[in-house]
């Protein structure tokens, strides 16, 4: 008889532990300056995947609202500001656009730095890793990686002396990696004929002055613009016959023939433990700000027979990964 009673309450206090445990989910805001494409659902499943292993999962105790600005500058300013009004716990920004978009926006919510499909100057983030900021997490590069990407490109394609360059018109720590590019080209004795671009609109125009120019070679910057246009980039270098380097590997997937950077997946995993900690209670201020550890090259040799490029041996067999 006293069974009853027992089961009832048992029952009672698991039900009232699962509805605490869904009053108590957490919430995050996402906000990425790139578009929907396939490699971009990839990483985000594989991202997802990376929080559930340590422990929060989505429509459990976890919610997500994301947002993706297309590129567009505008859009990210007011879907950061839609974001931060929501009051979330925390707020993962994926491109130096949508993380600056953040900063503005957030007031005191802690900010976590994913992936930038950017390159992150030096300068950026160490202000970004003084004391007591709200923000830490995973950047891209130092702006010395600008000069090792034009060294890759100069041993994929030796004979290039003039390269033209697709990339942001402005953006939060640009210029040392706007420096470090030019100090390369010099060294490597390369003419850069860069297209600046203000979002998505620009990149056909750009694409056009290029062919007038006929360059050696194509330098695509990652950028909210030329990932969510990648696949024209891509398909413009294939009519052009010219070798194309991008540093999103959206670029490669779409059809670029190289791509070097950071290992997409360390990076994500160490977002999510960035995450986790977080909504653990940890303080962002005492959290530094990382690098990636491992890089990656990855080889499209199907667009090299497209265009009739042969790529150096060495370089294939340092490739990480070779798209058939």
């Amino acid at each position: 008889m006293r069974r009853r009673p027992l089961l009832l309450a048992t029952a009672a206090w698991l039900a009232a532990r699962r509805a605490s445990a869904q009053g108590a989910a957490r919430r995050v805001g996402v906000l990425s300056i790139g578009g929907v494409s396939a490699q971009q659902t990839e990483m985000s499943l594989f991202f997802r995947d990376r929080l559930q292993q340590a422990g929060w999962e989505l429509g459990r105790n976890l919610t997500a609202d994301v947002r993706r600005a297309e590129g567009d500058l505008a859009r990210a300013k007011v879907q950061a500001e839609q974001l931060s009004a929501g009051q979330p716990d925390l707020l993962i920004g994926f491109g130096n656009d949508a993380i600056a978009a953040l900063q503005r926006a957030s007031g005191r919510i802690p900010i976590v730095m994913g992936m930038g499909h950017e390159p992150v100057a030096a300068g950026f983030v160490q202000s970004l890793a003084r004391p007591g900021t709200r923000v830490t997490g995973t950047v891209w590069v130092a702006a010395e990686f600008a000069g090792k990407t034009l060294q890759l490109l100069k041993q994929a394609v030796p004979r290039a002396r003039r390269v033209a360059t697709l990339g942001p018109a402005q953006q939060p720590g640009l210029e040392p990696y706007q420096r470090e590019l030019q100090l390369a080209a010099r060294q490597l004795e390369i003419a850069l004929l860069p297209h600046a671009l203000s979002g998505p609109d620009d990149v056909s125009a750009a694409l056009e002055r290029i062919a007038t120019q006929a360059p050696d070679a194509l330098y695509v910057a990652p950028d909210g613009a030329t990932e969510v246009k990648a696949s024209e980039i891509a398909a413009f270098a294939l009519r052009q016959r010219l070798p194309s380097l991008g540093l999103s590997y959206a670029q490669v997937a779409a059809g670029c023939l190289l791509y070097y950077g950071a290992d997409i997946r360390e990076v994500l995993t160490r977002t999510a433990s960035f995450v986790d900690r977080i909504l653990r209670g940890a303080d962002p201020a005492t959290l530094p700000v990382e690098q990636p550890s491992r890089f990656t090259l990855t080889v499209n040799a199907r667009t090299a027979r497209a265009i009739a490029h042969t790529l150096p041996a060495e370089l294939l067999l340092r490739a990480d990964e070779v798209i058939e």
